[in-house]
């Protein structure tokens, strides 16, 4: 939960720096993802549906963020921040849909059914689930680390030569 709050200005201030109709919305869709990612820690297990619809929502709205950032990092390549953003949003992107493709019938029965289900020693769900949690870890500091190289520029794609 701390997590998605401190996310909150970096969100704004990236959407706000690219100024384009992308990062709008890219930065929009940003605070989707952290407002349900306060209510999946909001949620415990105990509200299980709730808990889950959350972290649905969480997942699949940092899989648009990654992408529409990553869109608006895209047509800049040749800007050096644009290169590390364009890096971590592929990982995101990489780690999210492996995530939310990967079946998860045998998790959803062992939440509703514990004692009637063995649980495997090594859960690929929960591998998958880690990698997400990286990649927004990575996302999130490579983001706050381009803002802060990026800081007394008119915008965030001036060049050095330009200022």
């Amino acid at each position: 939960m701390i997590c998605c709050i401190t996310y909150f200005p970096m969100m704004w201030m990236l959407g706000r720096e690219i100024r384009s109709r992308i990062g709008y919305a890219a930065m929009v869709s940003g605070f989707v993802m952290l407002g349900s990612g306060l209510a999946v820690g909001w949620f415990p297990l105990d509200v299980l549906k709730a808990h889950l619809m959350a972290a649905l929502v969480f997942f699949w709205s940092f899989l648009v963020t990654a992408l529409l950032f990553l869109l608006a990092f895209l047509p800049r390549w040749n800007q050096r921040p644009s290169r590390w953003m364009v890096a971590v949003g592929c990982l995101a992107t990489f780690c999210l849909l492996s995530f939310l493709i990967y079946p998860k019938e045998s998790v959803v029965q062992f939440i509703l059914e514990p004692e009637h289900v063995e649980r495997p020693p090594i859960w690929g769900v929960a591998i998958l689930e880690w990698s997400v949690l990286f990649s927004l870890y990575s996302w999130g500091l490579t983001a706050v680390f381009v803002l802060w190289r990026c800081r007394g520029r008119e915008t965030l794609f001036q060049t050095r030569e330009s200022n």
